[in-house]
C-alpha cells in the first residue's frame, strides 16, 4: 500500500482502529491472535519493499525474455530428436539457455 493510502486510513479511521487495537487485539483466544496480526497504525520501520521488489524481478524476468524473444531460438532444435538417439546437444543447449536465465538472479547471502 502506498503511503499516502496509509496515511488517509490512519486519517479516517478511528473508530475502526480503537476497535481492532483495543478490543478485538487485547482478547486472549484465537480472535485475540488474528487481529494481533491486523493491528493498525504507524508504522515504526518503513514501508513495505514487497512491491518494489516484486517491480524488480518483473523487470528482470521481462528483460530476459525480451532478450531471448530477439534471438528466436527454434525449439526444434533443443527437442528435435524424438524417436533417434537422445540429443544431447539439445539438452547441452537447453541447460546453458536455463543457467543464462538463473544467471540474471543475483542470489547474496542466499541462507539469511
Amino acid at each position: 500500500m502506498s503511503q499516502r493510502v496509509q496515511s488517509w486510513l490512519l486519517k479516517n479511521t478511528k473508530g475502526l482502529q480503537y476497535l481492532v487495537n483495543e478490543r478485538l487485539a487485547t482478547r486472549p483466544g484465537l480472535i485475540g491472535r488474528i487481529f494481533k496480526g491486523l493491528e493498525m497504525g504507524k508504522r515504526e520501520y518503513s514501508d513495505h519493499t514487497l512491491h518494489r521488489a516484486l517491480r524488480v524481478a518483473n523487470f528482470m524476468w521481462v528483460s530476459i525474455f525480451r532478450v531471448y524473444a530477439y534471438m528466436r531460438p527454434v525449439g526444434s532444435r533443443f527437442f528435435g530428436a524424438g524417436n533417434g538417439p537422445l540429443n544431447y546437444s539439445g539438452l547441452f543447449v537447453y541447460f546453458f539457455a536455463t543457467a543464462m536465465v538463473f544467471a540474471r538472479c543475483r542470489f547474496v547471502n542466499a541462507r539469511d
